[in-house]
This record gives C-alpha cells, structure tokens and sequence, in this order.
C-alpha cells in the first residue's frame, strides 16, 4: 500500500466524517445515555453500513484480480445482509420479539459470507485458483453454520421455548460466531507477507472482537 493511499480516498473521508456526526448525540449536555445509546443502535449503525456497504460496492476495481474480486463480493453480501438486519431492528415487532428464528438465520448468512471472504486468501493474489468457492467449500462453512443454529436455536426453540424468546440462546450463538470470525481473521493477519491485507485482516478482526463484545 502506497503512502499517501488511505488520505487520498474519499471513502475514507466519508466513513471519518460519518462517524464524527454519529457521535454528536452522545456529547450533548442535555443528551440521555438510554436516548444515546438508542440512536447509535437503531439510527446510528444502519446508517454506517449503509456508508460501507457503498464504499464497498462503488470501489473502484481496477487492477484487482479475482480473489479480491471475490473477497469483497462476499463482504459486501455480508454487509448487506447485516444491514437489512439493523432495518428490521428498527420496525417495533421485530425489535420486541427475542429469539426471532428469521432473524437469527440472518445473521448466519452474514456470518457466512464473512467467513467465505475470508477463506479466498486474497492476499496471495494469482496463485493457486481464482478464489471461487468449489461445492465442497460452500457445503463444509454451509455445514458448519447450520449446525450451530441448530444446536443453539432450533433445539432450544423447539425444546425449551420459554428459553428461546430470550436473547440467550442466540448470543452464545453470536458469540461462538464472532470468536470464530476474530480466530481466523487474527490467523490471516499473522500468515500474510502483505501490509496491505495485514491491515484489512486486522481491521475484521477488531471489528469481529468488538462484536463480541457487545
């Protein structure tokens, strides 16, 4: 990566200057913490996405080869699908209903395509195959996935309803999801002999540890 690169983006700019108008809320004197927390969870985050998933797709793409072609057509999936989440958040019968079992394969297929993005190693550009998925790539993660939302929402679902219309089961779903998602991007961060991918490796896994987080 060049110097100079990330100052001459202006997605970057636009993704800064977001950011700073998104935290206004929270450093007005009059402001309410459960109001400021509100904004940021329900306003706040669709529209930060909105900006990424923008970035994402108006990119310019020249000079990229097919693997990271194929990495950030499935990050942009996976940010696209995270944020039709946060709309859904944002209608009341959604909002109110824990455990909502659409809403939890939702945020599987986020998952999914983070964790196909990742698998395309795009930092080892032309080598080895073009990055597409074979079937058997696709059914192992699809595997993967399925059987965790099976163990902590369609048992518990089925079994223990009165368990599932809490927010538990689904956030030891969450969680096993972003510990797995932060694993393999810190895995990728530390094989990588680009700067470049280092960076955007270290920047999904900080992002897959403040999930984890909250």
């Amino acid at each position: 990566m060049r110097p100079g690169t990330l100052r001459r983006d202006p997605w970057i700019w636009l993704l800064v200057a977001t950011l700073a108008g998104l935290t206004v809320p929270y450093f007005l004197p009059e402001a309410d913490s459960a109001a400021a927390l509100e904004f940021g969870e329900f306003i706040g985050l669709p529209i930060l996405l909105a900006v990424v998933l923008a970035a994402i797709v108006l990119r310019p793409k020249a000079g990229e080869g097919p693997r990271e072609r194929v990495f950030w057509t499935w990050i942009g999936w996976g940010i696209g699908v995270h944020f039709a989440l946060r709309v859904l958040y944002n209608v009341p019968l959604a909002a109110e209903r824990p455990g909502h079992i659409g809403l939890d394969l939702m945020h599987v297929l986020s998952y999914f395509a983070f964790i196909r993005a990742l698998s395309t190693r795009p930092d080892q550009g032309r080598r080895a195959h073009d990055g597409s998925p074979g079937w058997l790539d696709l059914f192992t993660t699809a595997l993967f996935l399925g059987g965790l939302l099976v163990y902590f929402v369609v048992i518990p679902g089925t079994m223990t309803p009165e368990v599932y219309s809490t927010w538990v089961p689904s956030l030891l779903l969450f969680t096993v999801l972003d510990v797995f998602l932060l694993a393999s991007a810190v895995r990728l961060h530390q094989k990588s002999s680009s700067d470049r991918w280092r960076i955007i490796y270290g920047m999904m896994a900080l992002v897959a540890f403040g999930w984890a987080l909250t």
